[in-house]
């Protein structure tokens, strides 16, 4: 049995159906927003199904709402480039795939980022096939690529997921509050890199990871 989030009673405020763009940067909110691409890591469908499950409790007490109601995936981002040419990268990325392979991933602590609209985070525990994946889409997307937004860069990078976001502090330390009642290690494995269009959202290309 799924061990979920302790709930408080519901009490969501209406909500437009307006919902804020996507900055692409990382740690949210460190950037203005900026139309870019990302390469992202994808999670089996039971990790991502958890990661959803910890985002619905958030917008039902009131913590963050953005994830759970906007067209968000749950993700790991490797990198992000102000200009990268998808045409090109993308089949490269796709020749590269069957050389890396799907692996474990443990979502294993809690974190969160500063500003006035902050974020707190689940980050992974780090494996040797996750440091080696993140340089190699690097180094392949350089050749595509220019201007990445630099806290995605190798020895910068803080690879999160995501949980609560664009809010002020006292939510962002509520959020921290709730994830560290979860029931963590959150354990599942890396399926997918994913290309996205930033800030729409849009899924341009799934590469599937073979194993």
């Amino acid at each position: 049995m799924t061990n979920r989030c302790p709930r408080e009673p519901r009490r969501r405020a209406a909500r437009s159906g307006l919902r804020p763009p996507r900055s692409p940067a990382g740690p949210p909110g460190a950037y203005t927003l900026r139309v870019a691409i990302g390469i992202s890591l994808w999670f089996d469908a039971a990790l991502e199904a958890r990661v959803r499950e910890v985002w619905s409790d958030l917008a039902a007490q009131d913590i963050s709402a953005l994830l759970h109601d906007g067209p968000y995936r749950p993700h790991l981002t490797l990198g992000v480039w102000e200009k990268l040419d998808v045409d090109a990268c993308v089949p490269a990325l796709r020749e590269a795939a069957p050389a890396w392979a799907a692996f474990p991933i443990k979502l294993a602590s809690v974190g969160a980022f500063p500003g006035d609209e902050g974020a707190s985070f689940l980050q992974p525990a780090m494996s040797a096939s996750l440091l080696r994946m993140h340089r190699q889409v690097h180094e392949l997307a350089s050749t595509f690529a220019t201007h990445p937004f630099p806290y995605y860069l190798p020895d910068a990078w803080t690879p999160h997921c995501t949980m609560a976001w664009r809010v002020p502090r006292p939510r962002v330390l509520q959020a921290v509050d709730l994830l560290l009642s979860c029931g963590l290690p959150f354990e599942g494995r890396v399926v997918a890199v994913g290309v996205i269009d930033t800030p729409t959202e849009v899924e341009l290309h799934r590469i599937a990871l073979p194993g």
